[in-house]
């Protein structure tokens, strides 16, 4: 039977390279590129546990890697970067043999030494992805959205504290991109604390559970996803 996920993320992967040398932008299917590099990197990761499900520890991972670094490109999101590194650590450390980590290490360095040949044809697709600095107006937004919460905390009214103050308030009018933010002010401390708890719970699964590791992870883009982009 066909890995289907793998086999989706190929087919995105192809219509991405497409994209890309059509000169598009930002890359939309369906859903903005926020929720597709987070559809991407969970295909990968099903489709990595049905792979070795079927005893197969060959090199077919990181050729799918491939594919899904190109889709992750076509979406211009720097949130997918974090995203793809989840994925590429889960080739390099969650294979049998060590020989996978040392191809995978090759794979980088020759995206790497590629990158730097052809930076100049390279930076007009991929600039986005990897531009990170706190004078960009995305940045900026979001390091304020983190300063602007220490507001909340100003509030006179315990109810206003403990419950939030709803969706579209006077600190947050507009979603702060990170569910964390979001959920503190419109929800409050009490659902803070609620899913504080969660959070220990599911860590503790996480460090004692293989089977449902595996499950946590196949969820860990969409978790990296909601705090850097979004609306909860």
């Amino acid at each position: 039977s066909y890995n289907v996920p793998w086999v989706f993320l190929v087919c995105m992967g192809l219509m991405a390279i497409q994209n890309l040398y059509l000169g598009s932008d930002r890359a939309s299917v369906v859903f903005g590129p926020n929720i597709l590099y987070r559809i991407y990197c969970v295909a990968f990761i099903l489709g990595f546990y049905i792979n070795m499900s079927k005893g197969s520890y060959g090199f077919l991972p990181i050729l799918v890697l491939l594919f899904l670094l190109m889709a992750i490109v076509s979406t211009g999101s720097r949130g997918g970067s974090l995203a793809f590194l989840v994925c590429a650590g889960l080739v390099m450390f969650g294979q049998r043999s060590n020989v996978y980590g040392l191809a995978l290490g090759v794979f980088f360095v020759g995206i790497g030494i590629v990158i730097y040949s052809y930076w100049g044809s390279i930076s007009q697709v991929m600039w986005r992805l990897i531009y990170f600095d706190a004078s960009n107006t995305s940045e900026a937004g979001r390091l304020f959205y983190y300063s602007h919460v220490f507001k909340f905390f100003e509030e006179r009214s315990v109810v206003n504290l403990f419950f939030g103050l709803g969706s579209e308030n006077s600190i947050f009018p507009f979603h702060p991109h990170s569910i964390v933010l979001e959920s503190l002010v419109s929800n409050g401390i009490y659902f803070m604390t609620v899913v504080g708890l969660a959070v220990i719970r599911c860590l503790y699964i996480f460090l004692s559970s293989g089977p449902q590791r595996k499950i946590m992870l196949c969820f860990s883009p969409i978790i990296i996803g909601s705090l850097l982009s979004g609306s909860a």
